[in-house]
């Protein structure tokens, strides 16, 4: 049962996400490590076929992720097609809710992986949003370090329904995104900035004509019904919504 400290970390969390954000997944990982902790962990997306892939790392070596997806990962029982069974009512797993440690100290995993690297405990938060697997944040800790208990689990259980949403935003937005053109993009920064459409016009060499329908059709893509909305939703995403420099959301690794 959480407690009313388990209950102030998980409302802090969410508060945290909603400060600006370049960079969605590490923001995730080091949040989780001030709050909860978790000092070693991972962050996957999931394509098409429920795989996880694209990586981003918080205090794992480069050596040890390779070693992973260079064949130990095949051993992983946490990997989604695994145990898609458990997914409908759990989305938080530890490896002792998956299988008997130990059965789990016998076995390849552990023996040709975990313990070479000096680890013990896994546990993996599954991020779905309507039926559909965006992608997942596996933690790992030490034998000598404490174990991860059903507080972490209740915890991440509640975290991971709130995150699942974010991420699902940032996918559609990133659709809206492709869809905008260079031409419309200058004037969107320019509205950013405040200028009128009179100066808008003027800065890009257009005609004010020009500039609203650049605007209207701003409009449609971003589903917004006027520039104040517009400003609005681009402040309220906290400047994700156009993402980084190159205007795109920031969920894939460089």
């Amino acid at each position: 049962m959480l407690t009313s400290v388990d209950y102030e970390k998980v409302v802090n969390f969410m508060d945290e996400m909603t400060n600006p954000i370049t960079d969605f997944r590490t923001h995730v990982l080091k949040t989780f490590k001030d709050l909860f902790g978790y000092h070693q962990s991972n962050f996957w997306l999931a394509d098409n076929h429920t795989n996880l892939v694209d990586p981003i790392r918080l205090n794992v070596e480069q050596h040890v992720m390779n070693d992973y997806l260079n064949g130990c990962s095949q051993w992983d029982y946490h990997m989604p097609k695994h145990i898609e069974h458990k997914l409908a009512k759990q989305r938080v797993l530890r490896i002792e809710d998956i299988i008997p440690l130990k059965q789990y100290e016998s076995e390849s995993y552990y023996n040709e992986f975990m313990r070479k690297h000096g680890l013990y405990y896994q546990m993996v938060a599954y991020i779905i949003n309507r039926g559909k697997l965006l992608g997942g944040i596996a933690f790992v800790r030490s034998k000598s370090d404490k174990p991860f208990t059903l507080n972490d689990v209740a915890s991440l259980e509640i975290i991971v329904r709130y995150l699942s949403e974010s991420m699902a935003n940032l996918e559609e937005q990133a659709i809206q995104i492709e869809c905008i053109s260079e031409k419309e993009r200058e004037v969107i920064e320019l509205v950013q900035k405040g200028l009128s459409n009179k100066e808008i016009a003027q800065t890009l060499y257009i005609s004010i004509y020009t500039v609203k329908k650049h605007l209207q059709n701003i409009y449609k893509k971003l589903n917004v019904p006027n520039r104040t909305s517009l400003c609005y939703k681009l402040q309220n995403n906290n400047g994700t919504f156009l993402g980084n420099s190159n205007w795109q959301i920031n969920l894939r690794s460089e």
